[in-house]
């Protein structure tokens, strides 16, 4: 009875982070268009709550979910290339995809990508490998086709992780009824693909840090280029190695070996900055732009304590996504409430004095978790 009562307030916690978020990008946006925003909003919320919890697929119709699956993805890919065409990106007041284009351009003239600056005037603050990742999209000149390609990839990790098409309807039609997905797909923004990145190799590494053979070190290698992407993403890798640790998955001295490698994978990754701009690494990259950019520094140590502490006491009682998912999400609240408490509501929320597409770190990892755990029977 009591390992049905801590799945079901998890379950309620994980629906409620994800409405709430999913209400913070409705209510911002929303209401610069139209006076109907709370009912908007609201009709948004019941649906994805409905998605989540009515029991109203067929369990004997799997070949015409398949199908529905086939048509939403096609679907989608069609409507976004219809949406890149009508609206520019340069008429919306974001920069991330202005940060990618400056930094390979820079790059490919032979100069220094960490002095590159946005047509906002803002610095390259991610690291190399997120600037890898984005790389193929900025050849092909649209960016914005990475948050598609991170909702392709959920369904294909559903396919092999839960083996379920309701599952991956699911997961389909809650992204197409998210408009933290939207706002993605039309600010050009890349974090739901970095994050879905960043869980699977972490669900990789939870199976592999305690085998004897090879993917033991290949997880550590991934693990080191994968955090090449943002500081953030430190969290669940440490709860992964505290959980490892303390259920005796893995020795100390084995976790050492394991973390010591990382961190040499993840040097590798800014070893070609060094060796061609040695002067100028010094002088400006990623650790400087993300520490004290967005938050004072302190606040970058409080979020490590956060999930150190919950690895700590629930280790034994949370799988390592929700764990993630949990340490993400209030670490992001915190930067949030930070903000609302210097800048008030208007300064922080309306006027986008704090970034609410942080928030989006933590969805891949709570989402995932509660199909993963929903189990649909076919």
């Amino acid at each position: 009875m009591l390992h049905y009562n801590k799945e079901t307030v998890n379950k309620v916690l994980i629906t409620s982070a994800l409405l709430f978020i999913n209400a913070l990008f409705c209510i911002k946006y929303f209401e610069r268009f139209t006076s109907l925003f709370p009912v908007i909003t609201l009709l948004l919320l019941v649906i994805q709550c409905g998605l989540l919890y009515l029991p109203f697929y067929k369990k004997n119709d799997i070949k015409q979910q398949n199908k529905i699956i086939y048509l939403l993805l096609i679907l989608s890919v069609l409507c976004s290339f219809f949406v890149f065409r009508i609206i520019h990106i340069s008429s919306l007041n974001v920069d991330r995809w202005s940060v990618i284009y400056s930094f390979w351009e820079a790059f490919f003239n032979g100069d220094y990508p960490y002095f590159a600056k946005s047509h906002m005037n803002n610095p390259p603050g991610p690291m190399p490998i997120y600037f890898v990742i984005a790389l193929p999209f900025y050849l092909i000149n649209e960016i914005g086709w990475m948050p598609l390609v991170a909702v392709f990839i959920g369904v294909i990790f559903i396919n092999k992780q839960i083996k379920n098409p309701t599952s991956q309807l699911i997961f389909i039609l809650f992204m197409l009824t998210f408009m933290g997905f939207y706002w993605e797909l039309l600010s050009r923004s890349t974090i739901l693909l970095n994050s879905i990145l960043v869980m699977i190799v972490l669900l990789y590494s939870e199976k592999s840090i305690s085998r004897q053979n090879y993917s033991f070190y290949l997880s550590a290698l991934l693990t080191g280029v994968i955090l090449s992407t943002r500081m953030v993403f430190i969290m669940p890798f440490l709860s992964l190695g505290i959980m490892a640790l303390f259920s005796k998955k893995v020795s100390f001295p084995r976790l050492l070996s394991w973390t010591a490698l990382a961190l040499f994978a993840f040097t590798l990754t800014f070893l070609p900055f060094y060796i061609g701009f040695q002067e100028s690494f010094f002088v400006m990259n990623p650790f400087k732009v993300q520490s004290g950019f967005l938050l004072p520094s302190i606040y970058n140590y409080l979020f490590i304590l956060v999930s150190i502490v919950l690895s700590l006491f629930f280790y034994n009682q949370l799988s390592l996504l929700l764990l993630s998912g949990y340490s993400l999400f209030i670490s992001i609240f915190i930067y949030f409430v930070y903000h609302l408490m210097h800048s008030g509501l208007q300064g922080a929320y309306f006027q986008s004095g704090a970034d609410i597409s942080y928030f989006l770190f933590c969805v891949p990892f709570l989402l995932m978790h509660f199909l993963i755990e929903k189990k649909i029977k076919i």
